[in-house]
């Protein structure tokens, strides 16, 4: 008697057998952790119906990693002056009915641009995303601005709108840093990039931030 053979294929085994090498197969079993300083002069506090996107370039396509809004922290978050500096903060953005309340959520927190803190005199900031995709073959990062009306529609309805930040990454050293430093950093096991505004063709004085894209650790294997 002959058994039958488990039709059990792993995403990337099935987005091969199915499609081929064409652009848009990602594997969602690996992970990363992205690591973003953005000064404010990079990504503005956002209109009252617009948010940012995060895009990755995998294979040749889009993948969408996160959407998050800039908020003033005493404007829009109700923070009180005379205990909180004021700073940009980045929320993670999910419905377009979403109240200030929920935006400005603890849970919704991302991170912060950065900014120099005039009570300690410190530069504070920093964004990280973490995220199920695997970025390890990711070519570029970039930053939309889009209607909050388009969050409604189903993640592969979604286009990317207008870019407003690019970082092109590679393993290591940043390309816009090993083309505009000196003694550029080196980390391995890291792609690194640095923001500069779309559409990517601004001098090496135009840098408004630099990424890093970690490795998550497989808790799965």
């Amino acid at each position: 008697m002959t058994r039958p053979i488990p039709l059990v294929v792993g995403l990337a085994a099935l987005c091969a057998l199915l499609l081929g090498p064409l652009a848009g197969c990602v594997d969602y079993n690996r992970g990363a952790v992205v690591q973003m300083n953005i000064s404010p002069d990079g990504l503005p506090h956002n209109d009252e119906d617009r948010h940012y996107g995060l895009y990755a370039m995998i294979n040749g396509g889009p993948v969408e990693i996160e959407r998050f809004k800039v908020l003033r922290s005493i404007g829009d978050c109700q923070a009180d002056p005379q205990l909180t500096s004021p700073v940009l903060l980045v929320h993670r953005f999910v419905d377009p009915l979403d109240e200030l309340t929920v935006l400005c959520g603890a849970e919704r927190r991302i991170g912060a641009l950065d900014t120099i803190d005039p009570t300690a005199g410190l530069l504070v900031g920093g964004v990280r995303i973490d995220t199920p995709v695997d970025l390890s073959t990711a070519e570029r990062l970039f930053i939309t601005r889009e209607p909050d009306s388009i969050a409604v529609l189903p993640p592969g309805d979604r286009a990317p709108g207008p870019s407003v930040l690019i970082a092109d990454v590679a393993d290591g050293v940043a390309p816009f840093e090993a083309e505009c430093s000196d003694d550029p950093p080196e980390r391995r096991g890291v792609r690194r990039g640095a923001w500069v505004r779309a559409p990517g063709e601004t001098p090496c004085a135009g840098r408004v931030g630099t990424v890093a894209v970690v490795p998550a650790v497989d808790e799965t294997r």
